[in-house]
């Protein structure tokens, strides 16, 4: 998922699917929306409008991911998607 509007809410949404998703946050002068979870194939999966209330919009985010990925994951694996541990997730992401 692109997040381009630092949305921790949707964030934290898509992160009860982080075995199926990754999770960038990017910014830009001129957003299309605020995210978008892009699938493999490159389509966009769903969007959050500019500004839309996190009542909406995590709501559809949620509706959108199981739809395409299936229900949210249960449990934290030992690696993160692309099979870096954990830890050096978690510290590339400090750096």
């Amino acid at each position: 998922m692109l997040d381009l509007a630092d949305r921790a809410d949707l964030r934290d949404t898509a992160r009860q699917w982080e075995t199926r998703v990754v999770i960038q946050v990017a910014k830009t002068s001129d957003r299309p929306a605020d995210a978008l979870p892009i699938l493999p194939d490159a389509h966009v999966a769903w969007t959050a409008g500019i500004d839309e209330s996190t009542d909406t919009a995590v709501l559809a985010l949620r509706q959108a991911l199981t739809a395409w990925f299936g229900t949210p994951s249960d449990t934290r694996p030992e690696t993160a998607p692309g099979g870096v541990p954990r830890t050096q997730e978690a510290e590339t992401a400090r750096e």
